[in-house]
């Protein structure tokens, strides 16, 4: 097994965040999986030669990020990582801290989710549209109630993007998770709306179901950008 490699602190990161950082390389480097246990404090304090207090600070950090889990008397273990989890917790602070505006992510979705629909129209299978249609179905059911139309709506996207079969397209969805339901929830719409909405829905699934990822891009665009229409008047009357 690689042993952890001696390393220098950054002026841009504290010990602890260094320790952490060389802690994930070791778990990467070493091709750690799920259950596999990491070395014992002591042999941590060696390798890295540092004191037991960062030591166990970056062990916690790394604990709070799902990277780790310990056992009393056993040792500490490999997590597998749910990065979707992490980014989800992340979102109100990213968007607080980062100034990301609604703009900034209907212009994301303008690019990546056309994209994402050619690729599930190549790749999907009969689980994927199943699911795309019982999220369809709940949208249809649910039209005159916003609060329980928004689910089913972005479970939708999320399907779409797990219909890919590329976990990437997956985890950006998830990460905009959040952020995408705040701009849902701030939504002016009505009914007639989200009768729209339901419509551009229909012409998507439509598409992937006959493995038509054009039309199926053409279709996502043009909801996107009537989402954008309705939400950013201001930049849209210019």
């Amino acid at each position: 097994m690689e042993a952890l490699k001696t390393f220098s602190v950054a002026r841009s990161e504290t010990l602890v965040d260094n320790i952490a950082r060389n802690l994930i390389g070791f778990i990467a480097s070493n091709e750690m999986a799920e259950g596999d246990k990491l070395p014992s404090e002591r042999q941590l304090v060696e390798q890295i030669d540092a004191s037991r207090l960062p030591l166990r600070e970056a062990l916690c950090m790394l604990k709070g990020l799902g990277v780790i889990q310990a056992h009393q008397g056993k040792g500490v273990f490999v997590k597998q990582v749910d990065l979707k989890n992490i980014f989800t917790m992340l979102s109100p602070l990213l968007q607080v801290q980062r100034g990301i505006s609604i703009s900034d992510i209907m212009a994301v979705r303008y690019y990546l989710e056309p994209a994402i629909a050619i690729q599930a129209a190549e790749h999907r299978n009969e689980e994927d549209i199943r699911e795309m249609q019982n999220c369809f179905q709940q949208m249809q059911e649910n039209i005159s109630d916003k609060k329980n139309f928004i689910t089913p709506d972005l479970e939708f996207h999320t399907a779409l993007a797990r219909a890919t079969g590329n976990m990437l397209f997956d985890l950006f969805v998830s990460v905009m998770h959040d952020l995408i339901l705040q701009v849902q929830e701030t939504f002016p719409d009505q009914e007639a709306s989200r009768k729209k909405s339901v419509q551009y829905h229909a012409e998507v699934l439509e598409a992937i179901i006959n493995k038509d990822g054009q039309s199926a891009a053409e279709a996502m665009k043009k909801h996107i950008q009537d989402i954008e229409r309705a939400i950013c008047p201001k930049k849209n009357s210019k």
